[in-house]
């Protein structure tokens, strides 16, 4: 098998394990299975990556609660499995902007393409300014994603996140938020973000992570739905 990240071409899936069990494995699959539809690019089917993806965490046995799982599929019927160590954030985010833009008419627009070497520029980028991500705005100027997460920002007391139309990922605990919590999809101009005044990260590492600060301005903290998007997270660990 090949297991190369963030060189190579192809599609990938990074997906949290919790006891050494993957987290909502079957949507993932299927949103590669989109993915690779979209790029007119072959890759193994479900039931294979289900059994791969199994003896893989039988053998790589990790000791602590979490894990990061990625799958990689460079084309054709081969694929990649790399399973580690994972660290949850402890504290909530502080965010930054980036002034590198989302082409949201780009034919990779909502698929986790490789090479991925933009995304974690920016994100070490931010890091090295103090910050743990950036906001990336469209080339219209809407509000997108950050390097690695989707977003889900309170705007005017309502809860959104940036349509798939901005160019945003169409991302599993995306997916969850508007699911749990009637979400609405919404574009916003990035000036509309001084109206947001409670900001979370979305991603399947990161769960629901609340944002402290945007650009050094603080921003709320929204304990109530905090603590309930983590006990339905913990719930996914037993389906």
């Amino acid at each position: 098998m090949i297991s190369t990240f963030p060189d190579g071409v192809g599609i990938f899936e990074t997906i949290l394990t919790r006891s050494n069990r993957p987290l909502l494995l079957d949507r993932h699959i299927s949103r590669a299975e989109k993915s690779a539809l979209s790029l007119g690019m072959a890759m193994p089917a479900a039931e294979s990556i289900r059994g791969q993806v199994t003896e893989h965490l039988q053998s790589t046995s990790l000791p602590g609660e979490f894990g990061r799982l990625r799958i990689t599929f460079p084309g054709g019927r081969q694929m990649g499995i790399v399973h580690t160590d994972y660290q949850k954030w402890s504290s909530p985010a502080k965010l930054t902007f980036s002034s590198l833009a989302v082409d949201q008419n780009s034919p990779l627009v909502g698929i986790k393409a490789l090479p991925y070497g933009q995304n974690l520029e920016i994100l070490a980028r931010a890091r090295a300014k103090g910050f743990d991500d950036a906001i990336r705005p469209n080339q219209k100027g809407e509000v997108c994603e950050t390097s690695i997460a989707n977003l889900l920002l309170r705007h005017l007391g309502i809860w959104i996140t940036p349509t798939l139309e901005s160019g945003a990922l169409p991302g599993i605990t995306r997916a969850l938020a508007m699911e749990w919590f009637h979400v609405a999809e919404t574009d916003l101009m990035i000036a509309d973000l001084q109206k947001v005044d409670s900001i979370f990260l979305l991603s399947s590492l990161r769960g629901f992570q609340p944002v402290e600060s945007l650009d050094g301005r603080a921003l709320e903290i929204e304990t109530g739905m905090a603590q309930k998007a983590e006990a339905l997270e913990k719930a996914l660990s037993v389906e």
